[in-house]
């Protein structure tokens, strides 16, 4: 048979605040670093559109004026470990009847090759 053990000790709950907490809480802090702040929360965005360096090779001046015109280069680097070279042709393919890219075939030829052979991941067998 099990006993159930209750405990006759009390939790004192802590003592109630003189002034109520708003969600808001004012900190008082030096004006210099009032505007430091505002000055690191205005500039990054701008931070987020800088150039990024991708990988050197034949085509990558047509891939950095093609594709920087609508979306960050970021998504090249971030998609290299996924798309193999038929889903990076199949990307491309898109970009241009999905969402319209002005890109010519010649240039998307040497936007594939490029991808293919710079970030390309291995096929999967």
């Amino acid at each position: 048979m099990t006993r159930i053990v209750t405990s006759h000790y009390r939790y004192k709950r802590p003592p109630k605040c003189k002034q109520p907490v708003t969600a808001l809480v004012a900190v008082k802090c030096p004006i210099e670093l009032r505007f430091l702040i505002a000055a690191l929360l205005l500039a990054f965005p701008a931070l987020a559109d800088e150039p990024v360096p991708l990988k050197q090779g034949l085509g990558l001046d047509v891939v950095t004026s093609s594709c920087a015109t609508c979306h960050t280069l970021n998504y090249i680097r971030m998609n290299s470990v996924f798309l193999t070279p038929d889903v990076w042709k199949a990307e491309v393919t898109k970009m241009r009847t999905a969402f319209g890219a002005p890109i010519d075939d010649d240039s998307a030829n040497t936007i594939i090759k490029y991808l293919s052979e710079t970030y390309a991941a291995a096929p999967k067998s």
